[in-house]
């Protein structure tokens, strides 16, 4: 078996035909190029992510395995290693319009029948009876994993395969935006019972993964990747030409499947905390 970081993307940059008396010379491009033209347009995370992927040993995802890592297995029960928890920051997320308009969207639908549903179920789970006033849930020091199978009520995408491709772009593209919160329990002067919030606490989560070999990656050089404008503007000369790959996710897949490397992994940020105004208080349902 050939080694597909070298002798295939060496053949993909062949040119597919020299016109007489032209000398076409072109550097073979390897998968592993890719972090380093990340870093050369500047992009922070995006490389890292990619960087630690190719370090860890073998480890594929399956459609229905990444379902289970994402949606089913309580966060706090996952393998660790498994899950990435330093490398994004949402600090980084808030700092692109993709992470503003997910978590002005986020905060605008914090509040729903199903999202107070949860809330009195992980309340439940806590150990609140539903007759007890000042039960706390959630502190600030929790770890984002322990806060998620908690604390954590609400959720929206963010994301598209339409924004600009950048730095978020090529270190998430689309992936989960949560919300959870922390305070107590107090009973009103109408009878109801409430949480009192004293944050709201907000973070990423998503699967680094190439599940799915068809799915387009871009095209790839050792300096840059191309624009989606480049991609769709007619031109006389073809990517190829220029010294860029096309590359898919079954490129990495080959390669993990070689070199024994390559693993996939659950991301989390850290968490954004914000304080609510004070006596901020929801009806729970009954």
């Amino acid at each position: 078996m050939s080694d597909p970081d070298k002798s295939i993307y060496s053949t993909t940059l062949t040119p597919k035909s020299i016109q007489e008396g032209k000398k076409v010379s072109i550097e073979a491009f390897q998968l592993s190029d890719i972090p380093a033209a990340m870093r050369n347009m500047g992009w922070k995370i995006a490389p890292k992510l990619m960087e630690h992927w190719f370090s860890r040993d073998a480890f594929e995802m399956t459609e229905r395995s990444k379902i289970d890592y994402i949606n089913t297995i309580p966060a706090n029960e996952l393998p660790s290693r498994l899950c990435e928890t330093n490398l994004v920051k949402m600090a980084w997320v808030q700092s692109f319009p993709a992470g503003k308009q997910a978590i002005s969207k986020l905060l605008a639908q914090r509040f729903t029948q199903n999202s107070l549903s949860l809330l009195r179920k992980r309340l439940m789970t806590a150990g609140w009876d539903g007759n007890k006033e000042n039960f706390p849930l959630g502190f600030t020091n929790i770890g984002v994993r322990y806060f998620e199978s908690t604390c954590q009520i609400q959720s929206v995408s963010i994301g598209s395969p339409s924004d600009t491709i950048n730095d978020f772009y090529g270190a998430i593209g689309r992936a989960t935006l949560k919300l959870g919160v922390t305070g107590y329990t107090k009973i009103g002067r109408d009878g109801y019972w409430y949480f009192v919030i004293h944050r709201y606490g907000i973070y990423l989560k998503d699967s680094y993964d190439f599940v799915g070999d068809s799915q387009f990656l871009g095209y790839w050089s050792k300096k840059r990747t191309m624009t989606k404008a480049e991609m769709i503007t007619p031109s006389s000369i073809s990517a190829e030409d220029m010294g860029f790959v096309k590359v898919h996710n079954g490129d990495f897949n080959q390669y993990r499947s070689f070199h024994k490397k390559g693993g996939d992994f659950i991301i989390f940020s850290d968490i954004a905390w914000l304080t609510a105004p004070p006596n901020t208080a929801i009806r729970l349902p009954t």
